[in-house]
């Protein structure tokens, strides 16, 4: 990296970033073998291009921030330790709520066949006959237990990665510097519009694929809960 002048801070935050996505990715096929074993191969081929593009969105937006408040001199992600720390705690942060929102998702799927939406999580805290049937049956104490460590390995996994990279030297051009810089914000602009084009991913991207479990696999759970507030809040 030091031959191409890339700042520590962009390889990190592109490391860290490539990391929750595969994770999400990882999530996606578990899913797929799990419910949904007959999607044809042609067609899962555009499930995972598809999906893809909407985890890119939802990491772009923890990685964007992150990436623009390090670049302020009193943040910087490995000069200072409160960039340091607000780097790690940032992305950590996300990787919990990441690893709980896929555990809720995958007692709910197993429960009911149905991917977590908003409503259900509205359930869940009114206390409705679904929600209350859900919150007696689902293992919660499996949940938090797998969400707990899962966070804990990512925090480790993130510190490690940051100890590496700080051992390296840094690139004295200045010019280089804000390309990469520059570069990995305008990429991580692009992700979170999904494509190139005045409006970005839609839920009925998804839907276009013709097929319900397709659709099902295709969308995060992030997603998922995304398009069921906006779609109430239309009606």
């Amino acid at each position: 990296m030091l031959s191409l002048k890339i700042p520590k801070s962009v390889v990190w935050v592109a490391i860290v970033s490539a990391f929750f996505l595969l994770l999400m990715s990882g999530y996606r096929m578990v899913t797929k073998s799990i419910f949904s074993p007959d999607i044809a191969p042609a067609s899962y081929a555009r499930v995972l291009w598809l999906g893809f593009r909407f985890d890119c969105r939802y990491v772009a937006l923890v990685s964007l921030p992150v990436m623009l408040i390090g670049l302020a001199p009193g943040l910087h992600l490995f000069k200072t330790r409160s960039g340091r720390a607000m780097a790690i705690f940032f992305f950590t942060l996300f990787g919990t709520l990441l690893l709980l929102t896929y555990g809720i998702d995958l007692a709910y799927q197993i429960s009911f066949n149905k991917r977590l939406e908003a409503s259900i999580l509205g359930d869940l805290w009114k206390g409705s006959e679904q929600g209350m049937l859900f919150r007696q049956n689902a293992p919660w104490l499996t949940i938090f237990l797998l969400a707990g460590v899962g966070s804990w390995l990512i925090y480790l996994f993130l510190k490690l990665t940051h100890h590496l990279g700080s051992k390296g030297k840094y690139s004295a051009n200045k010019t280089m510097r804000a390309f990469w810089q520059i570069l990995l914000v305008l990429l991580l602009v692009f992700c979170i519009y999904g494509r190139m084009g005045r409006t970005p991913l839609k839920y009925s991207h998804a839907g276009q694929l013709g097929n319900e479990k397709a659709t099902g696999v295709t969308l995060n759970p992030f997603q998922s809960i995304w398009h069921s507030i906006t779609d109430s809040g239309r009606k």
